[in-house]
């Protein structure tokens, strides 16, 4: 197995991992969310990838069997935020066939060790009943906050 971060020639698996993801998180896609998703994701990751979306994988042979996203955000600073940046973990996914060998907590790990690195000031995730074993292992502490997560849907409406 190899450990690393994924490179531009790796879009369309990083895009078969997304989708599987996706899937999987969502238990289903519409044909019409499916195209639409495949449809932005290669300017996405050609934009993005190992600037301020750095995905890690894991790697047997040439084939990606896990990924963990780690997308890096810049804003003014403040007292939760010291630095400015901060990290958001996503797409943290291991083909079904690679599960149960500590591949998603070696990503993880990798990620938290690129954002130390960086200084950046935390690292959040929105965790799955599946993860949430892995992440608490890996002290990330449920959220608590003075605010109520709001979204103001423009697309969907």
């Amino acid at each position: 197995m190899e450990w690393t971060k994924a490179v531009l020639t790796e879009i369309p698996q990083l895009i078969e991992m997304r989708i599987a993801y996706l899937t999987e998180d969502y238990h289903s896609l519409t044909l019409h969310q499916q195209q639409a998703i495949r449809g932005q994701l290669p300017e996405y990751f050609a934009g993005h990838l190992n600037k301020d979306l750095i995905v890690f994988v894991a790697r047997e042979e040439k084939t990606i069997v896990a990924t963990a996203f780690l997308l890096v955000t810049h804003m003014p600073a403040n007292p939760g935020a010291i630095t400015g940046r901060f990290g958001t973990m996503l797409n943290v996914y291991t083909k079904p066939e690679y599960r149960r060998q500590g591949i998603s907590r070696k990503l993880v790990s990798m990620a938290l060790e690129y954002a130390r690195k960086e200084q950046l000031s935390y690292v959040e995730l929105d965790s799955t009943n599946d993860g949430l074993a892995l992440y608490k292992s890996l002290e990330f502490e449920e959220k608590v906050s003075r605010y109520t997560p709001m979204v103001y849907k423009l697309l969907e409406k």
